[in-house]
């Protein structure tokens, strides 16, 4: 073994003689000395503390504003699976373990699942964990509090741990540009900002933490050292496979051990032992070590026969974006971002050993194209330490050109360190200013995120759970309270109203997110509280039995469950119109076939066009266009199929024309002041969501109003 390494070294020896003679250069390496050493903890320190200000100044705009921003004293959450996590620490908090929360998630699959007996806190998400032993309390203000409290911390704990894994490098000035960079760079901060409690807040911290303990790891000469460096490095590893689980990033962080190990000293049986001990102590290598990709790119999760749409294709984070708005999205421009790229090309040609370590930081921007633009952001340090590199480097060049020019044998000595000091001072500091004011801040890019849903909807969540808990006390109600909305919401409805759902963020692939759209967009009511009321009361395998028949699937509906054990709320919201592009191309599916079902144009797509209607006559203009209401034409076309008015969500003066695969116009007022204008489809307009949320049209022979408080949601029960 030893013999064949040494003669494959022999045969790269010249390319690495010519490499260490074209970057053998004072400038090129990386700075040292006491002094700055010192500078460089200042900016680390700087960086820490931009990090977290960001978060806290964030968290302060949102006080200033609490009516957008706080249930009473609760603040709210900008990420939907905030709820997900906040209902497992409740149920943690409560019973010490989550099983009540999965007992009303996937309602009724997991409603008499038998209890798991041998239960471990290491089976919960560690965020859950750690919200439900940090909280004074189970309350929903209580875990939110905590959860927001977290937010600053966490950002101060990532820019520490990306500064020590390019420190690690050694390159700690440069590190702290990386750090500001990084945690404050667009594509992170949309993740980690305030009420994002969600694990993004950690992933790029223990990232960058696990990769700084194998540059030491891989490093140090010392055996004994090296030995319980790398013990850390796994178990480190380990305990974020806790917080997320995709170990996939394990394989790069064992192969950047490998790699630099082996190539700093040379010693296969060292660098197989130190691989050893990670893979153990990580302890994620057993189950493969490995993420599904068609999770993430694959088709509809199918059902015995029935093919269902994918529902991946709707959801933002998961889309693919061009390259320059990935750049833009890490630096904040795109010239900056191609410097950059520049940047990094460069180092990785001077220090090409350590260079590879980071490769894997760098392939998460380039799997855009598998796994959308959900993972760029740990690409985000890198590209800022490419940033500072340049500019600390060209700084270097320039200050070893002008030391060059001096005559005198002595000067030189005695300034070309503290020049050279200088030169990295002065570059460290227009690096990170760059990267400051480039990326998110209070000054320059002053982003307050938005919460994920509005406050008068999470009350409305809360009040369903209050309602249903007084029709429980009274005796009025046995049945078990079933949410139905769509499933961004189940998190969310289940934490403020302790009530089941149909499906939610970890669900939403199933059956019952098809069935339900569907149940949303039928022409029919009837149609509607039958679908409903069977997903409510029967697991999808029951309608998967029946095999990719329409007819029978529509028999099923028609004949009803099997039991009836549900009170369904069915919960109708504003933002639900926003999203109709996405729950009608889910929901104008034909399962029996895999195909989309065409409502005009080849596409099964509809959505609520909003007009900007200028005018109080019968003929007004909108988008530019003339309207005639009195004759149902757009500039002079026959066009409209008909249009209504609507005063604080009730129909008002209506007309129909004679095009009957026309247009509908919807206006709508609130308190007799213009709200919002419409164009629609007419399979929109005829649709159960757009007669009950719109119109306030229901049919009382199958559903009954619950609470009204339009335009923000409306609540009926499923009769």
């Amino acid at each position: 073994m030893n013999n064949f390494l040494a003669s494959l070294k022999m045969k790269f020896e010249p390319a690495i003689s010519w490499h260490k003679a074209v970057t053998d250069k004072a400038w090129l390496a990386p700075v040292k000395g006491k002094n700055h050493l010192i500078f460089a903890m200042i900016m680390i320190a700087l960086a820490v503390f931009a990090s977290a200000h960001m978060r806290h100044w964030q968290f302060d705009q949102w006080n200033s504003e609490r009516d957008s921003y706080f249930l009473g004293d609760t603040p709210l959450f900008t990420t939907t699976d905030a709820s997900y996590f906040l209902n497992g620490a409740k149920s943690i908090k409560e019973t010490g373990k989550s099983n009540s929360f999965s007992a009303l998630r996937q309602y009724p699959a997991n409603r008499d699942q038998p209890e798991d007996t041998d239960h471990s806190l290491f089976a919960e998400p560690l965020l859950s964990v750690m919200l439900a032993y940090l909280a004074p309390d189970a309350s929903q203000e209580s875990l939110l509090k905590t959860g927001n409290k977290m937010l600053p911390w966490t950002a101060a704990f990532t820019a520490i741990c990306i500064v020590l894994a390019f420190g690690a490098a050694g390159f700690w000035a440069v590190g702290a540009v990386a750090a500001i960079g990084g945690s404050l760079s667009m594509s992170y901060l949309v993740r980690s900002s305030a009420g994002r409690i969600d694990t993004d807040q950690l992933n790029l911290g223990f990232f960058y933490l696990v990769t700084a303990l194998v540059i030491w790891a891989a490093k140090i000469r010392p055996i004994g050292l090296a030995i319980g460096v790398v013990i850390i490095a796994g178990l480190t590893n380990n305990l974020y496979s806790w917080w997320w689980s995709k170990d996939i990033l394990s394989w790069g962080f064992l192969g950047g051990l490998v790699w630099l190990s082996f190539a700093i000293h040379g010693d296969w049986r060292r660098t197989a032992g130190l691989a050893a001990l990670f893979i153990v102590t990580s302890g994620t290598f057993w189950a493969g070590g490995g993420v599904s990709v068609s999770g993430f790119v694959g088709d509809g999760a199918n059902i015995g026969d029935l093919i269902l749409p994918n529902t991946y294709s709707t959801i933002t984070e998961l889309a693919k974006i061009p390259i320059g708005e990935v750049l833009y999205s890490l630096t904040g421009d795109v010239w900056i971002g191609i410097i950059a790229l520049i940047g990094l090309a460069a180092w990785a040609f001077v220090h090409p050993v350590i260079a590879i370590v980071f490769l894997p930081a760098l392939m998460l921007a380039v799997l855009n194209t598998v796994f959308g633009n959900r993972v760029i952001f740990f690409s985000a340090p890198l590209f800022w330490f490419g940033v500072g590199w340049v500019i600390l480097t060209s700084g270097r060049f320039l200050a070893d050109k002008f030391l060059a020019g001096a005559n005198n044998a002595d000067t030189l000595s005695d300034k070309s360190q503290k020049v050279q000091v200088l030169a990295s001072a002065i570059g460290i500091i227009i690096g990170l200013s760059i990267a400051y004011l480039s990326s998110g801040n209070p000054i320059t890019r002053p982003y307050v995120p938005q919460t994920s849903f509005s406050v008068p909807v999470v009350d409305g969540f809360k009040r369903v759970g209050d309602y249903a808990a007084e029709q429980a006390a009274s005796g009025q109600s046995k049945k078990d309270p079933v949410i139905a909305t769509w499933w961004d919401y189940g998190y969310a409805a289940t934490l403020f109203s302790n009530a089941a759902t149909l499906h939610d963020g970890g669900s939403q692939r199933g059956l019952p997110t098809h069935m339900f759209a569907r149940a949303l967009l039928s022409g029919s009511q009837y149609e509607t509280a039958r679908i409903i009321k069977f997903m409510a009361n029967e697991e999808p395998e029951a309608l998967a039995a029946k095999g990719a028949s329409n007819e029978r699937i529509n028999q099923a509906f028609i004949d009803g469950p099997r039991q009836d054990t549900a009170d369904i709320y069915l919960v109708l919201t504003l933002q639900m119109a926003r999203w109709m592009s996405s729950i009608s191309s889910l929901g104008m599916w034909d399962v029996t076939t895999g195909q989309p079902i065409n409502v005009g144009g080849g596409s099964n797509v509809l959505s609520y066009q909003r007009l900007r209607c200028n005018g109080s006559s019968a003929a007004v203009t909108c988008n530019g266009q003339l309207y005639d209401f009195s004759k149902g034409t757009i500039d002079g076309q026959k066009a409209l199929a008909g249009a209504v008015q609507t005063n604080n969500g009730r129909v008002g003066p209506r007309a129909n024309y004679d095009v009957k695969s026309g247009f509908y116009v919807q206006l709508h007022s609130i308190n007799d002041r213009p709200f919002e204008d419409q164009i629609i489809k007419p399979v929109l307009f005829g649709s159960t969501f757009n007669q009950l949320f719109f119109l306030g049209a229901y049919d009382a022979e199958y559903f009954t109003p619950v609470f009204d408080a339009f335009p923000h949601y409306r609540v009926y029960k499923v009769n």
